[in-house]
């Protein structure tokens, strides 16, 4: 048996002032209690194959040293509950105080009865506090005694900080505009990374949002790496946290950050999938997800699923934003014309899905199967003898490149009352 006083010889120097051992991992070992150390295997056997001399040495020195006194990491120092939620309370009650009031009681409070919640709601309600300040006033922040507190009780409960906490603290910390050369500011990246496989997916794109604004004003290899990770987070985690109830915006939000990040298309197949089994499908909505990237097979994707459904109602109200981004579908564009074709109606009383259907089939450059009856249906609605100016003018060039060559239509365009129309598409 190994006692802690062998265990204090092996931590010093000994022997004419060789080192001692720490270097070995002996000072790391894990106590059971004051007397009896738990070592590793290696450590143990390092120790046996000492000299005998040596070992006799040890175990002399060891007895007649005190015993070791229990060492205390000051994440591991326990808080009592009720003070931190008492602390937390108090904190919270400055909600619709200023940012120097909340900065002033957080100095008066000792960095180690922070818990993780008191320094959760600290740096959510800092944020808020001091949301519309100009720079001068947070460099103030930067600088108070109050701040520094609060970064303290960070570093000391690091290890018991969740991943939403430390999002909220990296929020907070580039609110104020601290330097990535911030201890504190330095560890919560760090923790972040090591984070990275927990967290959930909103959480990693938002928190790759915060490291963008960082590095758009100041980039460091640390900020760089910790965006590496949370992409292959990203792509580890997508297939176990995408829910089958997923919306659509949700989902529009996965790709565009999976385009930025060139995610694996491994990642692509797993949204089709959860789209495919979707319950409900709106095409406005698949419109705005788009509005700021564009991508065929997540689109086509939709497009199936609507067509699936079989209603009518949903086909046709999709036909505006595909027309807007585009987009062509030979599947989408047969089922339209099946249903206007079938109900004429639908199509001689919405100017809208009139004016969409043809600019898609004109993008397309495609003629559907029914194409004689859709061309007498063209023909015969009611807009194109409303029709003025660009419209005329879009309309018209539509028709041509579906071989429509109507007359009255072209002596419309090159009337003296479209001159002005002419003039701005010219240009």
């Amino acid at each position: 048996m190994i006692t802690s006083k062998v265990m204090s010889i092996l931590s010093r120097p000994f022997h004419g002032g060789t080192h001692g051992f720490r270097e070995y991992g002996f000072y790391n070992c894990c106590r059971v209690n004051t007397k009896t150390i738990r070592w590793a295997g290696w450590q143990n056997n390092f120790f046996l194959r000492l000299p005998e001399h040596q070992q006799r040495f040890i175990h002399l020195k060891a007895s007649s040293l005190p015993a070791i006194p229990e060492r205390h990491n000051e994440a591991s120092v326990s808080v009592n509950d009720n003070t931190s939620d008492e602390i937390a309370e108090k904190i919270s009650s400055f909600e619709n105080s200023s940012p120097v009031l909340l900065l002033e009681y957080v100095e008066t409070i000792d960095a180690k009865m922070f818990s993780s919640r008191s320094i959760d709601v600290t740096s959510k309600l800092l944020y808020q506090l001091s949301i519309d300040d100009g720079y001068k006033v947070r460099s103030g922040y930067l600088s108070s005694n109050g701040l520094h507190k609060f970064c303290k009780s960070v570093r000391s409960s690091s290890r018991i900080l969740d991943s939403s906490t430390l999002v909220n603290i990296c929020k907070l910390f580039h609110h104020l505009e601290m330097p990535l050369s911030d201890v504190t500011f330095q560890i919560v990246l760090r923790l972040l990374s090591r984070h990275a496989n927990t967290m959930e997916i909103s959480q990693i794109i938002y928190l790759n949002f915060i490291i963008d604004k960082i590095v758009s004003s100041s980039s460091s290899p640390l900020l760089e790496a910790l965006q590496v990770v949370l992409s292959r987070a990203f792509d580890n985690q997508l297939n176990l946290q995408i829910s089958n109830n997923s919306s659509i915006s949700e989902l529009c939000n996965y790709l565009q950050f999976a385009v930025k990040t060139n995610c694996s298309e491994q990642c692509t197949l797993t949204w089709l999938i959860a789209i495919s089994k979707m319950k409900r499908k709106c095409a406005k909505q698949v419109r705005l997800g788009c509005t700021d990237f564009y991508n065929e097979t997540f689109v086509d994707a939709v497009v199936k699923e609507i067509l699936v459904s079989g209603d009518a109602g949903s086909i046709l109200r999709c036909t505006k934003p595909l027309s807007a981004m585009k987009h062509i579908s030979v599947d989408f564009l047969e089922s339209v014309t099946e249903i206007v074709t079938s109900d004429s109606s639908l199509l001689l009383r919405n100017d809208s899905l009139f004016f969409s259907f043809v600019r898609v089939l004109s993008h397309a450059n495609y003629k559907p199967r029914k194409w004689m009856e859709l061309q007498e249906l063209f023909l015969s609605h009611p807009a194109i003898h409303e029709a003025v100016g660009m419209r005329l003018i879009g309309m018209t060039l539509d028709f041509m490149v579906l071989d429509i060559l109507h007359v009255p239509f072209l002596k419309r365009v090159f009337s003296p009352g479209n001159k002005d129309a002419l003039e701005v598409w010219f240009q």
